[in-house]
């Protein structure tokens, strides 16, 4: 793992085991789970995962993880037409 990067971008391991998406480097940022890759996730590993959203790639912790247990209660997934 780079120590200059942002960790959850240069975590393999991490990266392996939970859906992250780098946003756009934009005040406004924003970003879009697939529904397929979070049934692939949700397969895997049930509920015990995270969605991680990064900022800044050279900032170590500049990311946001949300437990997957903590939002699917409220989450509408639609396959993508």
């Amino acid at each position: 793992m780079n120590p200059t990067m942002n960790r959850a971008l240069s975590d393999q391991k991490l990266r392996e085991r939970h859906y992250v998406l780098n946003s756009p480097g934009h005040p406004r940022r924003w970003v879009a789970f697939s529904p397929n890759k979070v049934r692939q996730y949700q397969s895997k590993y049930g509920e015990n995962f995270c969605l991680v959203i990064t900022g800044d790639p050279l900032a170590r912790d500049d990311f946001y993880a949300i437990p997957w247990s903590a939002i699917s209660y409220c989450r509408t997934i639609k396959a993508a037409r």
